[in-house]
């Protein structure tokens, strides 16, 4: 007989669910130090055994974490805190610790749109409750933000290597850029500005700063300036002799009785019109190829050395005469309502554009001007203007049209 022995073993399925996953609510942040922030880690599934988490910090001397995911920015640097789960599972925020800011206030006003571009993080408080935190590139990025309610807001932006802002046309009453030492670029024009202070920011190239309200404007400190744009302010002095590498300055439209451009070997473009301008040296801006520097108060203005310039406007001065003797690239001269009496312009081969009305040109000093023309062909034409001078009844226009020039006689 053969006996047999028949085991059963029970299969009990195990029914525990365990941590799949952890995710935390932001991978990243942006802290000035002893700024804090509590970052929420999930557990997935929810229903998961042994949710507990370690809270970690890779660089405790840039920012801590506690056992609740409290984050405290502590000096500036880069520090990744970790959440993990006791099975291994992990997630991650990378905070960016650092003092850059700048900040700026405006007028009651329901939304605002402002552009950045640099590098890494940054936080936009927008003084309402709501921070966005975003990742700059190397391309101008636009941030818009609405408000339920029209007040007065502060506006602070966090980053640690913000190259360029746009503000302009927010309605700003004040700015400060003084904690961002890195902006190369600032646009804050058509605002309502009545001071700037720029004196931090010594690596700007750019400046756009016009219709504002600036009664003063120093950027003696700004020796990188190429551009710089201030015009329609209230500027009654502007001395840019320290901003040795400025190619591009328009100041025009504020009430400047002292301008300095010593020393801007550089500058090509210069526009000053529209101040009360009684003197302007010119005699270091070697490079300068264009010139507007209409209705002002001055009796005289020299060019001797401004040999590259091309286009020139000074109306609504003083002058009594022009030598543009050594300025035989122009291409456009105005200069009327003046009290000219004579131009000779009889190396200029280029000219193709000529306004010196409201002068007071005598007909024999008119013949003498048509005579110094030049006779090339200009793709365009070429026009001359003459009108509200005594001469014009008794000048013969026929030796400018003979030469191909458009009279323009009134």
């Amino acid at each position: 007989m053969i006996l047999l022995t028949v085991s059963f073993v029970s299969c009990k399925k195990d029914s525990t669910i365990y941590v799949d996953d952890v995710k935390i609510n932001q991978t990243f942040a942006v802290l000035t130090p002893g700024e804090k922030v509590t970052l929420t880690a999930t557990i997935i599934p929810d229903d998961a055994v042994k949710q507990t988490l370690f809270w970690d910090s890779d660089a405790p001397s840039v920012a801590t974490v506690d056992g609740s995911g409290l984050v405290t920015a502590v000096s500036a640097g880069t520090a990744k805190i970790t959440a993990k789960t006791g099975n291994g599972k992990k997630a991650a925020c990378d905070v960016t610790v650092t003092s850059n800011q700048m900040t700026f206030t405006t007028q009651a006003i329901g939304s605002i749109t402002i552009g950045l571009k640099g590098e890494g993080s940054i936080a936009i408080h927008w003084d309402d409750g709501v921070i966005d935190t975003r990742m700059l590139s190397s391309s101008i990025s636009y941030y818009s933000h609405n408000y339920s309610e029209t007040l007065t807001r502060t506006i602070t932006i966090i980053g640690a290597k913000i190259t360029l802002l746009n503000c302009n046309d927010n309605q700003l009453t004040e700015f400060d850029s003084s904690k961002n030492p890195v902006l190369t670029q600032l646009n804050c024009s058509n605002n309502q500005l009545k001071s700037l202070v720029v004196s931090k920011n010594t690596a700007l190239t750019h400046l756009y700063c016009w219709s504002n309200q600036l009664a003063s404007l120093d950027v003696s400190k700004n020796t990188a300036l190429t551009h710089l744009y201030c015009w329609n302010n209230q500027l009654t002095s502007l001395d840019v002799s320290k901003n040795t590498e400025l190619i591009s300055l328009s100041c025009g439209n504020n009430r400047l009785i002292n301008l300095n451009v010593k020393g801007l070997a550089a500058l090509s473009s210069l526009y000053c019109d529209n101040n009360r301008l009684t003197s302007l040296d010119l005699s270091d801006c070697t490079s300068l190829w264009e010139l507007k520097a209409s209705t002002n108060r001055l009796p005289v203005l020299y060019l001797s050395r401004n040999v590259m310039l091309r286009i020139l406007y000074c109306d609504v001065n003083l002058l009594t005469s022009l030598d543009v003797s050594q300025n035989v690239m122009l291409t456009t001269l105005s200069c009327e309502m003046n009290r000219l009496t004579s131009l000779n312009l009889s190396l200029h081969t280029n000219l193709k554009d000529l306004n010196c009305s409201f002068n007071v040109f005598p007909a024999n000093e008119i013949d003498a001007l048509f005579g110094t023309l030049h006779d090339n062909s200009i793709q365009g034409g070429k026009t001359i203007d003459i009108s509200y001078n005594p001469g014009i009844k008794d000048c013969h226009q026929n030796i400018a049209t003979g030469k191909g020039w458009k009279v323009v006689v009134n």
